[in-house]
């Protein structure tokens, strides 16, 4: 019993010690806001203010001189899925209005000729894409289901080139083709 009224006693000493600890830091810090926000209490000498004055002079001569007014940043790239996207469903909005086509000069050849070469039902399911969604299947990093595909560069390059004719094979003579019968082995 006598260690519990004496671990009670300390414990209440710690804690006493930690109220008056704080409210003498509490009672500081209010003490250096007010000095700090109320006038000084004593006028400083002539000499001090114009000495004051000198240094402020001499610092704002060797500032350099003030950096140009800060300019917009630039707008961000457009993204060229949503730029080839936007040129497709112009095509396919002019095609189906039968009007001119729009500038296609931003598309490479191998989407030219895929984009003219899409029947009416294609067309139409493009024309129920977003710019991005469109561009993105053109590009082919998100394919359209029941959307042919469009070739790239090299793809479209190659099926422009003359196919090569089929290599010759040797054709077996129509002796060899005749049946001879189940081959068995006597010994």
């Amino acid at each position: 019993m006598r260690r519990l009224a004496i671990m009670l006693a300390v414990i209440l000493a710690a804690m006493a010690e930690a109220v008056r600890t704080t409210v003498r830091l509490v009672w500081r810090a209010g003490r250096w806001i007010a000095e700090s926000v109320a006038a000084p209490r004593s006028r400083a000498p002539a000499a001090a203010v114009a000495a004051d004055e000198a240094l402020d002079a001499l610092a704002e001569a060797s500032l350099p001189a003030p950096a140009p007014a800060v300019t917009a940043p630039e707008p961000a790239p457009v993204c060229p899925a949503s730029e080839w996207g936007a040129v497709a469903l112009a095509y396919a909005v002019a095609r189906k209005a039968g009007e001119p086509e729009p500038d296609l000069r931003t598309l490479d050849e191998a989407a030219l000729a895929w984009l003219r070469g899409l029947d009416d039902a294609d067309l139409g399911r493009l024309r129920m894409l977003t710019p991005r969604q469109a561009g993105e299947h053109m590009l082919g990093t998100w394919p359209i289901p029941g959307l042919s595909l469009c070739p790239t560069i090299r793809q479209h390059q190659a099926s422009l080139l003359p196919t090569p004719p089929a290599p010759r094979v040797a054709e077996p003579e129509p002796a060899a083709l005749a049946y001879a019968g189940p081959r068995l082995a006597y010994g």
